[in-house]
């Protein structure tokens, strides 16, 4: 069919087959009117390929960034009460005692871990290995523990004094040093 008409209608039919290959594996049919006869020249023509598509080019993944460690939180000093009233007696003992309230220098508690020994007709709140859990605000021998209510100050009788063990709040020293913990 292509012999019968033009070359410049060659040109339109090469490029609208061209333009065919693009639709691979279907047939399709092309009207071409060729002058001066009015009557248009069909053509039909079925692509069918045998190539395998092209791969898209991958696109390359942006740099991993080199992971930064996390910049050390300093370990704080450890804060010990080295008054004589939270000098612990010459004995050991393991409990965690809250302490709610305090009057003078008795005090309101209850065992939350372990047990408590009787020596000399008393309770040894005061021992080492025993940890005090301050609950709210409560003031012993000038010092004003004041607590997180989620999270309240714990201090652990050692040798050296009175160390603070874990919690939340202030504590105000006798001279009105006010030391927040943690």
């Amino acid at each position: 069919m292509i012999n019968r008409i033009g070359v410049g209608q060659r040109i339109v039919v090469l490029t609208l087959a061209a333009l065919m290959l693009a639709g691979c594996g279907t047939q399709q049919v092309i009207y071409v009117v060729a002058s001066p006869t009015p009557t248009p020249v069909v053509i039909t023509m079925v692509v069918t390929s045998t190539s395998v598509p092209p791969t898209p080019t991958p696109t390359p993944l942006p740099a991993t960034p080199t992971p930064v460690p996390p910049t050390p939180t300093p370990t704080p000093k450890t804060f010990v009460i080295t008054d004589k009233a939270f000098s612990p007696e010459d004995c050991q003992d393991s409990a965690v005692l809250e302490i709610s309230e305090v009057k003078g220098e008795s005090f309101s508690i209850m065992v939350r871990e372990g047990s408590l020994s009787i020596r000399g007709g008393r309770m040894t709140i005061w021992c080492k290995g025993i940890e005090h859990v301050w609950i709210g605000k409560l003031s012993y021998a000038n010092h004003t523990f004041d607590s997180a209510t989620d999270d309240p100050l714990r201090f652990l009788l050692v040798t050296r004094g009175y160390e603070y063990a874990g919690g939340a709040g202030t504590v105000t020293l006798p001279d009105g040093t006010k030391v927040t913990l943690p």
